[in-house]
């Protein structure tokens, strides 16, 4: 799978306790990845923010959802090196989500290059084709 900086990765954790927990909360994935490359992502997640190897999240088993925000590299390098000043600090999912949906509402985002339709994220993997 190709993913490139700043690429969002939702996964499912396959395990009995995580597939419980989806299933009370009514969610499909139970984590959340950030790429810095093709090689690693930082994972945002407890007890702390770390980077890993992005094989362990594109496995088949996790089901990955690699999502591409649509806006330049500019912006996903700024997003990337705020996200690595968080490396091995606690998790904290409000700031964690605050920070994805600040990338997410740049205005800048919702324009195509070649319309004037929204589009804020390509969908690159359908979990259903892995």
């Amino acid at each position: 799978m190709n993913i490139q900086k700043g690429d969002l990765i939702l996964t499912s954790t396959p395990s009995m306790m995580y597939e419980h927990m989806r299933q009370a909360m009514g969610v499909r994935y139970d984590h959340l990845a950030v790429a810095i490359d093709q090689d690693s992502i930082i994972h945002i997640s407890p007890p702390k923010v770390r980077i890993v190897q992005s094989n362990v999240f594109l496995m088949k088993k996790r089901s990955p959802l690699i999502l591409r925000v649509n806006t330049s590299l500019e912006n996903k390098e700024l997003f990337v090196e705020q996200m690595l000043k968080h490396l091995g600090h606690d998790y904290d999912y409000g700031r964690a989500t605050t920070m994805i949906f600040s990338l997410l509402c740049d205005r800048s985002i919702f324009r195509s290059e070649n319309s004037n339709k929204s589009q804020a994220l390509e969908y690159l993997i359908d979990p259903g084709t892995i």
